[in-house]
């Protein structure tokens, strides 16, 4: 209980007396049931520490991509010096490259205005155009034409004739063409370095092993993918079965946290020194109706037990015992068993049993119940070993009955106080652990969302997961 919070005022012993009759005590918590399901709920983690134990040992002995990822960074630095040996070469070939473009279209040209004059003739050969001219020039010589046909023919050889002029260039043109195309196939030879065609090549064969090697580490890491989903699957799992424990372990708590509050209640409701009392008025009684010393009281709960009467069942208070206390199926001894030599000493005369028998016992004249003497004992009361001192006793008891009944009221109300104080402080307690288990909560919460980041090289990957798998464990144990 706080220490700046009032303390209530006490209720008086009628209050609280009044008050017991209506408190109700819950059922206690089956503290069997609740093992037992801490036991199933403890199984189940242990199952799933175990599957997540293994899939972290899969994760583990998953091959080692490092022999792999060094061959693949060496592939990619060949590659790169390729690059550059290309890209020197190519540098290099770059005016030649021009220059055999710029001839090329200039050779293009010139065919195409070849091409167009040849179209525009009828022959294209000095061959044929000579045998065209003598075929012309024999039907003139013939003398059967016509003078108009003959004007005709002889127009005809004369445009032959400037034809063949024409043609006589083709064959020049045709072969400036021919020796322009052999100065450019040669270029193109040169440029057709054997060099460049190794450098393409191999080039093309580290690039076949790049895709390869990056497609097995794609399967790799997809079953490492799936472990690791695998396991993230199993420690959510697992945080769930730890969430589920608590909220048993709690609801428990509580319940047993309620019980013994009312308990405690019900306890502090009761007078003080009540029992004592009843033991006192007793006591009193007894030697009164016994001894004839002192004066009788008035018994509320426990009435006086003489000699005739029965205890009264309904109370929770030990009785004077007035009987003999034999046990059943137990015979009393008789009075000529009385002395412990009768009993242990063997078989005696009948004269010496006599003699004994003649003595007088001194003993014998004052006997209290075993039951009167316990409950003096309870009470802190010296047992009466005479007559002479009942008296003595019944003034001590009556004193003490006197305290109890002044000092009541007063103790009640401090075990009331006191036990409002306990049962605060414990309400403030589990406010104090509900407060925690919450911040405990977060914690597991903010850890189970945390996602398992991967690199491209298994060494980095299995040092992360080393890392995520400690605080798992570390969560584990703190909440075990």
């Amino acid at each position: 209980m706080p220490a700046s919070a009032a303390v209530p005022e006490p209720r008086s012993v009628k209050e609280v007396t009044a008050k017991k009759s209506s408190i109700k005590i819950p059922p206690k918590p089956d503290e069997e049931a609740y093992r037992k399901a801490i036991e199933e709920v403890n199984t189940t983690i242990d199952k799933l520490q175990q599957d997540f134990n293994d899939v972290v040992e899969k994760i583990n002995n998953t091959p080692d991509n490092a022999p792999a990822s060094q061959r693949r960074e060496e592939l990619r630095a060949q590659l790169d010096r390729l690059r550059g040996k290309q890209a020197e070469i190519k540098k290099k070939r770059y005016q030649k490259v021009e220059q055999l473009k710029n001839m090329n279209d200039s050779l293009q040209k010139k065919k195409r205005d070849l091409k167009a004059i040849k179209d525009k003739l009828q022959f294209r050969t000095v061959k044929d155009i000579d045998n065209q001219i003598i075929k012309l020039e024999k039907q003139v010589e013939s003398g059967t034409l016509k003078i108009v046909d003959e004007k005709r023919i002889i127009s005809d050889i004369s445009g032959l004739k400037r034809s063949k002029k024409i043609v006589e260039t083709f064959e020049a043109q045709q072969a400036a063409i021919e020796a322009e195309q052999k100065v450019i196939d040669d270029m193109r030879k040169d440029l057709e370095d054997n060099e460049l065609k190794e450098i393409n090549s191999q080039y093309d064969t580290i690039k076949a092993e790049l895709e390869t090697i990056s497609k097995d580490q794609a399967m790799d890491r997809e079953k490492r993918n799936e472990l690791f989903d695998e396991k993230k699957k199993i420690r959510e799992q697992i945080n769930a079965q730890i969430a589920n424990r608590r909220t048993i372990q709690d609801e428990y708590n509580k319940a047993k946290q309620e019980y013994w509050q009312k308990v405690d209640e019900d306890q502090a409701s009761i007078p003080a020194y009540e029992e004592d009392i009843q033991i006192c008025e007793s006591l009193i009684n007894y030697f009164h109706i016994h001894h004839g010393v002192g004066k009788a009281e008035e018994v509320v709960s426990n009435p006086i037990v003489n000699d005739n009467s029965q205890p009264d069942t309904t109370s929770n208070i030990r009785q004077p015992d007035t009987t003999s206390n034999v046990p059943e199926g137990c015979v009393s001894l008789t009075k000529k068993y009385e002395d412990e030599d009768d009993l242990f000493g063997g078989k005696l005369s009948k004269k010496v049993k006599s003699q004994k028998k003649k003595k007088p016992n001194k003993a014998s004249g004052f006997q209290l119940p075993f039951s009167i003497m316990d409950q003096l004992i309870l009470v802190k009361v010296t047992i009466p070993l005479s007559p002479s001192d009942v008296e003595k006793v019944v003034n001590e008891l009556t004193e003490k009955k006197d305290y109890f009944v002044k000092n009541q009221d007063r103790i009640t109300k401090e075990n009331i106080a006191k036990a409002e104080e306990e049962i605060a402080a414990l309400e403030g307690k589990g406010h104090n652990k509900k407060v925690d288990d919450e911040k405990l909560e977060k914690v597991n919460e903010k850890n189970s969302a945390e996602v398992v980041e991967e690199n491209s090289e298994l060494n980095n990957e299995v040092k992360e997961e080393c890392a995520i798998e400690g605080t798992a464990i570390g969560q584990t144990n703190e909440e075990s």
